[in-house]
């Protein structure tokens, strides 16, 4: 809802919806990206684009130095499977 000043006739919003988002979605990328996943990986997964996971992760090493444990990385490389052996598996 906008309103308008009678004073100097400009307008504004009485009660503007907070920007951002919550302390719950940053906290669960910081973890995901602990996990080994990439920045993009966790934006499409939580619906917030990938330069404010970034920013996010970023943010926390920046705030907590000694407490930013190290990525969990998986020496094992995944498997890829190409299409045909998607389709002979049936």
């Amino acid at each position: 809802m906008r309103c308008e000043s009678e004073t100097c006739q400009r307008y504004f919003t009485p009660q503007p919806k907070p920007n951002g988002y919550g302390p719950n979605i940053r906290s669960q990328s910081l973890s995901l990206y602990l996990e080994g996943m990439s920045f993009r990986a966790i934006g499409r997964q939580l619906g917030v684009n990938f330069q404010s996971v970034i920013n996010w992760v970023n943010a926390y090493h920046d705030n907590h130095d000694n407490e930013v444990p190290e990525r969990v990385e998986d020496p094992a490389p995944a498997q890829t499977v190409g299409r045909r052996a998607l389709h002979l598996r049936r």
